[in-house]
């Protein structure tokens, strides 16, 4: 069947609704609209009939694709796609236990915002809550289901095809920016492909980056894809993307140079040689480009709060009010706190730690903290856990993104914690050589006796 298919969210499988998006931003007036429902439609479709682990990645792939049908003013479209596989997580683990835990620790999380946006009359934001639950109770179901397996390559081609989809068709959109994006990005456009916030589309490509390192099949295919997407991170003129960037950058020659393993060292070093070849090509464009960076990180007010652009004075703000009203302390005032706590600029923290304190209290907060550990003792029960320098880079590199972020209330927080999180958990391929070295295998059903690693 056309959407019965069980291949990977790959280029081969992307291919149809490009085509049908392309098409509708070529065509004018209703044609647009017309092929703009076509994809979706196309979208539903295909993470309906999927298995389980290839839904969830389609809604990985879309993180980066939000404003995707801002065309047609229905964007809550995307909203709808990104939670059909917790439909499909239902329907086909509805006998688990796991599927009721992962229910139940959604509620909860939902059943504490929904208090506030009762408190604070917005009950206009409970479509976004529901969403935004949606995605928890994917991310538990997956991280404590035994029988749901995703290999981290899969993951990686879902997010890095998400980003190069949404940056190559948000250019199509606009061929005259395009035409001169470097200029306009020096002059202080930040490009946000269809992601619709510049900072967060900085945040799906640098743990999108780290997640290469972390990959155990390398081909050229992922390799371009990840020079593309470095390029793209640039684009977005974010600080502490651009310092990320650098950093893992230098853990790119320390892996191309030191890794242990030959086909590893191989793919990074041809990442490598794509990167001084850019750098090359787009010598005068990147001199700009840093000058006007460093510019902007030093001047005449050099400090703190201009190295984050405003942004500690945020912090220090709601830290104080957290620290001296005890309701704020204690129960917090929910997502949309920036708005009933008196700060001038009504802007949020910016900073994710802060955000749950500020949005939740200290009750709040440790509720989450112990259902995630909870969570995560599941995992490691139900997965053979690598733990190494690779597999650990994409969690850090998204830890310290969420000191300038606020991604608490974003619907993408759950899958990108989700993409983190994964990557400690072995392959089946890299299962089964532990396993026979080990002499653990289970030769009449090819699973791991888990008990005795």
């Amino acid at each position: 069947m056309f959407f019965r298919e069980n291949k990977k969210v790959s280029f081969y499988y992307v291919n149809r609704l490009f085509i049908l998006l392309l098409g509708g931003l070529i065509l004018a007036g209703s044609y647009s609209a017309l092929f703009l429902y076509l994809a979706f439609i196309v979208l539903a479709l295909k993470i309906i009939f999927s298995n389980v682990s290839n839904s969830i990645c389609w809604s990985i792939f879309l993180i980066s694709n939000l404003k995707m049908f801002n065309g047609i003013n229905i964007s809550f479209l995307v909203n709808i796609l990104m939670v059909l596989p917790l439909l499909m997580l239902v329907i086909k683990n509805f006998n688990s236990k796991s599927i009721g835990r992962a229910i139940s620790f959604a509620f909860c999380l939902f059943f504490v915002e929904m208090v506030h946006i009762l408190w604070n009359d917005s009950i206009n934001q409970l479509p976004s809550l529901f969403s935004w639950a949606f995605g928890f109770c994917i991310l538990f179901e997956v991280l404590t289901e035994s029988n749901i397996t995703l290999n981290k390559e899969d993951l990686f081609d879902a997010l890095s095809l998400g980003i190069l989809f949404s940056a190559i068709i948000a250019l199509l959109m606009n061929v005259s920016y395009s035409k001169d994006i470097v200029n306009n990005v020096i002059n202080g456009e930040r490009f946000v492909g269809l992601s619709g916030e510049p900072n967060y589309f900085s945040l799906y490509i640098v743990v999108c980056i780290s997640c290469f390192f972390n990959l155990e099949i390398f081909n050229l295919r992922r390799c371009f894809a990840t020079i593309l997407i470095v390029l793209i991170g640039f684009l977005t003129a974010s600080k502490m993307e651009f310092i990320l960037i650098v950093f893992l950058g230098v853990n790119m020659l320390f892996l191309g140079f030191f890794s242990i393993k030959k086909v590893q060292r191989k793919y990074v070093l041809i990442l490598i040689g794509l990167v001084l070849g850019c750098c090359l090509v787009f010598r005068s464009q990147i001199s700009v480009f840093f000058s006007n960076f460093i510019r902007r990180l030093g001047g005449e007010n050099a400090g703190l709060n201009s190295l984050t652009t405003g942004r500690a004075k945020l912090w220090i703000y709601y830290l104080k009010v957290f620290f001296s009203e005890p309701t704020v302390f204690l129960f917090g005032r929910g997502f949309s706190y920036n708005k009933f706590l008196e700060e001038p600029s009504l802007k949020v923290a910016h900073n994710t730690y802060i955000d749950f304190l500020v949005s939740w209290g200290i009750i709040g907060t440790i509720l989450f903290i112990c259902i995630l550990c909870y969570v995560i003792n599941q995992f490691k029960k139900n997965n053979v856990i690598k733990v190494s320098y690779t597999s650990i880079l994409p969690l850090l590199i998204f830890l310290a993104t969420c000191f300038s972020l606020s991604c608490l209330s974003a619907d993408m927080f759950s899958f990108i914690i989700l993409v983190c999180v994964m990557q400690f958990s072995k392959n089946k391929k890299e299962r089964l050589s532990y396993g026979k070295s080990k002499g653990f295998i289970d030769y009449s059903t090819n699973l791991q006796c888990r008990e005795n690693y």
